[in-house]
């Protein structure tokens, strides 16, 4: 389904956002479905960080990672963030079409376009999946965060948290909608946003 798997991608891209926005960026270099938990709450985990890997410019490695998944410059030995979002990317594309990548010849997902095997899916969340599935990463998105407001584009109201996780601020108000009314907090918001009774209920630090 579009929108389930829209909404996993944006959390997926939140959590690349923070790595690797670190000092240095962490690459986590594993990206696929077995590394993804789906808590009761709808919201994912990302798990195994056995072989996450500090980010130096131009430093090469040991390929690691899982056919079918890793980049094509992981199997060179070179980690890159934008390495990450491919391989998120190709889950991405696993979960809408149910074709696992690790049983198709490498690199072959522009022979395999999701419309041909999921109807239901817009021609803008397959230009962003095939974007950053590029062969050559300087063609793909040149973060998780951009990456992030290209899939927040694909449905209207859809956006990403990477404002929370030291990503650009993204409007949450869509501009056709007008609050009823606002204040201004002492502190940040920051907490699990819940459902009760039609009520969306966001506490902040000061309690108000």
């Amino acid at each position: 389904d579009q929108e389930q798997v829209l909404n996993w991608a944006l959390q997926v891209c939140d959590v690349l956002t923070y790595l690797h926005n670190q000092k240095p960026p962490v690459i986590f270099r594993d990206m696929k479905p077995d590394n993804l938990i789906l808590r009761h709450d709808g919201r994912l985990m990302v798990i195994d960080f056995g072989i996450a890997k500090v980010f130096e410019q131009g430093q090469r490695g040991t390929m690691i990672g899982t056919e079918g998944y890793s980049p094509p410059e992981q199997y060179r030995g070179v980690a890159d963030p934008r390495g990450d979002l491919y391989a998120l990317a190709a889950t991405l594309h696993h979960l809408l079409t149910n074709r696992d990548p690790r049983l198709e010849p490498p690199f072959t997902f522009h022979e395999r376009p999701i419309q041909l095997f999921n109807s239901g899916i817009s021609p803008e969340f397959q230009t962003v999946v095939t974007k950053a599935l590029a062969y050559d990463l300087n063609d793909r998105y040149n973060s998780a965060a951009e990456m992030g407001e290209a899939l927040s584009r694909v449905l209207p109201g859809r956006r990403s948290l990477t404002a929370s996780l030291g990503g650009p601020a993204i409007n949450a108000v869509p501009q056709d909608v007008v609050p009823k009314w606002t204040f201004r907090c002492e502190d940040e918001v920051r907490s699990s946003p819940r459902v009760v009774d039609g009520v969306l209920y966001i506490g902040s630090y000061d309690h108000n």
